[in-house]
């Protein structure tokens, strides 16, 4: 299915935001039919409920969402090295134990 939007009032960020959104997907996710490969009827698609606030507010919220996807990913590189460090920390402490 292709979704054209009208530019002067619909953001293509903002559309992929919206259409990416978790609780949309899964309201998708139910309506879904077929039993190898699920896909959604056009009618379906029709009554998805997509708020669409003006332009300009569209491009700030799209950019306030990539900063937050930014600090996110930040904080799971943090995350992840300070798991690290745990692991090399109880690395260390069950050697001096054994030893």
């Amino acid at each position: 299915m292709l979704i054209r939007v009208m530019k002067e009032f619909i953001s293509n960020e903002y559309i992929l935001l919206a259409l990416t959104e978790p609780n949309l997907l899964a309201s998708a996710a139910e309506t879904a039919v077929g039993l190898t490969v699920k896909h959604l009827r056009v009618g379906d698609v029709e009554n998805f409920k997509i708020p669409i606030p003006p332009l300009n507010e569209q491009k700030l919220i799209v950019s306030k969402a990539k900063a937050l996807f930014t600090l996110c990913d930040t904080l799971k590189t943090h995350l992840q090295s300070a798991q690290q460090t745990q692991l090399h920390l109880v690395d260390a402490l069950t050697v001096a134990v054994v030893n």
